[in-house]
């Protein structure tokens, strides 16, 4: 929304990415200034972070993008404090905890960082006895957290909805993440192994930076790697997710710094050398296939396929009761319409099912109560069982009916 604000379409988006990017660069750039380590090698760093964004962003605009600034910000404040354990962590914790809340409103599985980082501090305080401290700082950090999402809460309540936003930002998305799971294949485990990649060269790193007095850099890296591999292995794969371990690829660079030459190097011809050609690879084959799609929309004129069908079979008067089903959203093509879908779930029902079978009755009770006169369907919507007796009232539209191609394995259905 910010970004329309800015600038109508995709390059008002594009501006605050870029605003954000520059943000988590420049936080991971002073992290590196408060390990000492040169501007060269900082540099490096920072370039590292670029090939894994690039390389894991799919097209942007995600999540992801948007909790990164408000993880960096925490890892920042907390590595200066890991440097001089002797100043006061409580106003830390509550800085954290703001961040920790705001970027649970937009995901909370992307708060493996601010986790990580957490546990690691726990772990030192209570290795040093500092027993007030830590209690002082867990308050500090509830309490950044409730400053985070009070306001949030406060308006969804007054407008009736707090349960549902409950259930979609927390309840839901904890579940997400193992219920959408992969199989683990071969392919799928060495590509979830490559993506989380940072998570193994981080800890290695801070154990040869990890002279006696700094093995509490060592513990905290190690907790945030461990959380971060406990928040996205068991996931699918979608490579944006994995963007959460950025900032621990940039952190394993600047922490070779106390390496020897040759153990730099022997650390990266091994470890970095494979990773680097995987994800240098990635961007150049999501450039190919922003170029494709362009090229298809500019031959169509369109951007969605099935708008010409839709425009062809239901009447104008009528695009306004249209429901959309499917795994694969056909909500762009009625968009493209000037008109908006019927019902809160437009995309992915098939897949929601397998998170909450509850969602499936949801759907039912919406559909029941708007009575919409069409169907736009991605698959077919008889996986929903609550809605198979209301779908004896609609008839499919035969495709060679249709005077435009219809795109494969759509259906539209009218009322009876």
């Amino acid at each position: 929304m910010l970004g329309l604000l800015i600038w109508p379409g995709k390059a008002g988006v594009f501006i605050v990415e870029v605003i954000f990017a520059v943000a988590t660069f420049e936080m991971m750039y002073r992290c590196g200034r408060v390990l000492g380590i040169s501007d060269r090698l900082n540099y490096v760093s920072l370039a590292t972070g670029m090939i894994l964004l690039a390389g894991l962003v799919e097209g942007g605009a995600t999540v992801e993008e948007w909790s990164l600034p408000f993880q960096a910000l925490p890892l920042l404040l907390g590595l200066r404090w890991l440097r001089d354990t002797d100043r006061s962590i409580v106003p830390i914790a509550f800085v954290s905890g703001i961040c920790f809340g705001l970027v649970a409103l937009i995901r909370i599985n992307d708060n493996n960082i601010i986790c990580g980082l957490c546990a690691g501090i726990a772990i030192i305080l209570a290795m040093y006895r500092r027993y007030i401290e830590l209690a002082k700082c867990i308050a500090s950090f509830i309490g950044g957290i409730i400053l985070a999402i009070l306001p949030f809460v406060v308006y969804f309540a007054a407008n009736g909805i707090l349960d549902e936003y409950w259930y979609a930002n927390f309840t839901y998305n904890i579940h997400y993440r193992t219920v959408w799971a992969e199989p683990d294949t071969f392919m799928t485990l060495a590509r979830k192994i490559l993506r989380l990649t940072p998570c193994i060269m981080a800890p290695v790193a801070a154990y040869f930076y990890g002279k006696s007095s700094e093995r509490n850099i060592l513990i905290t890296v190690t907790a945030m790697s461990a959380f971060t591999v406990y928040a996205f292995l068991p996931g699918n794969g979608f490579s944006h997710y994995y963007l959460m371990a950025m900032p621990l690829g940039v952190l394993a660079v600047q922490l070779t710094s106390s390496m020897r030459r040759a153990g730099k190097l022997i650390t990266v011809a091994a470890v970095c050398g494979p990773v680097a050609a995987y994800y240098c690879a990635k961007p150049i084959e999501g450039y190919r296939n922003i170029v494709r799609r362009h090229s298809e929309a500019v031959h169509r004129g369109r951007i969605h396929p099935l708008t010409p069908a839709i425009e062809a079979v239901i009447p104008a008067a009528e695009r306004g009761s249209v429901y959309i089903f499917g795994g694969e959203s056909a909500a762009p093509a009625l968009l493209e319409t000037g008109h908006m879908p019927v019902g809160k779930y437009f995309f992915g029902q098939i897949k929601h099912f397998k998170v909450d079978s509850l969602i499936c009755r949801d759907i039912a009770e919406q559909f029941s109560a708007a009575r919409p006169l069409w169907i736009v369907a991605h698959l077919s919507p008889v996986k929903c069982a609550p809605l198979q007796p209301m779908l004896s009232e609609y008839t499919e539209i035969p495709a060679d009916s249709i005077p435009v191609k219809m795109p494969p394995l759509y259906h539209i259905y009218r009322h009876k």
